[in-house]
């Protein structure tokens, strides 16, 4: 927080976009009240954002977050992330018609699901980091006003980001 506050200072916000890195620090208002007005136009990574929806399970998995206490407190994303990976195996177990391992291998590989983040599709070229992975949908989140708003992808955008000019 202290190196926002210092690139305000030195005249950097105008000049730069400041990023930071999903954290649930950020989603807090502690965040707005450590770096106040310094804090406004930060761009932030997010997994999730109560509220946007992917698909028409997104809506169902924000009610289930919001049964378990959570509210819309971000900070708590990774609570629905394991929800979608335990829905998605047991999908997978249904596909494979049996629990052993390579069968339920088998069905992720050659399969696609829908979750609440999108469609999940594992990829198969053999080689780079991306193999038996699902590269999920990535928010980013801009501070105007002090408010968190989705700035990307567009479309789920309520925004425009604001840059330096």
């Amino acid at each position: 927080m202290t190196m926002i506050k210092q690139a305000v200072q030195v005249g950097l916000k105008d000049q730069a976009i400041i990023t930071a890195i999903a954290d649930g620090f950020y989603f807090t208002d502690e965040y707005k009240n450590t770096v106040g007005e310094a804090g406004d136009h930060v761009i932030i990574n997010a997994f999730h954002k109560p509220g946007t929806r992917y698909t028409d399970l997104t809506p169902i998995m924000d009610d289930i977050y919001r049964e378990l206490g959570y509210g819309d407190k971000i900070e708590y994303y990774i609570t629905l992330q394991v929800c979608e990976d335990v829905l998605l195996i047991a999908k997978a177990i249904e596909l494979a018609g049996s629990t052993d391992p390579d069968a339920i291998v088998n069905a992720l590989e050659t399969h696609s699901f829908v979750g609440p983040w999108g469609v999940i599709k594992f990829s198969m070229e053999p080689t780079g980091p991306y193999y038996h992975q699902w590269t999920p949908p990535m928010l980013f989140e801009q501070y105007q006003n002090l408010e968190l708003k989705v700035v990307y992808p567009p479309e789920l955008a309520e925004v425009e980001p604001i840059l330096p000019p």
